[in-house]
């Protein structure tokens, strides 16, 4: 597996010291969700990984960028969340 949105957004969580319940209450997403999108079993919308980043950028006080989070998705998968 290399580097995926998955993996991005768990590493920058786990970097931040975010638990994923308190992630996703502050992104607007439920934990299930965000457990899916970290999983790799959901690809999120871009405005999904904006919410997180943002969220990860308010909680941790250090800034996320969506970019940094973000990898595009291949046609024919769809994008959830």
């Amino acid at each position: 597996m290399g580097d995926t949105t998955a993996e991005r957004v768990r590493r920058a969580r786990e970097q931040r010291l975010i638990g994923q319940s308190e992630l996703a209450r502050a992104a607007g997403i439920t934990q299930s969700a965000l457990w899916h999108i970290e999983k790799g079993d959901r690809n999120p919308r871009p405005s999904t990984v904006r919410r997180l980043a943002e969220a990860m950028s308010q909680l941790s006080g250090k800034p996320v960028d969506a970019t940094e989070l973000w990898i595009a998705v291949p046609e024919g998968r769809a994008a959830a969340g």
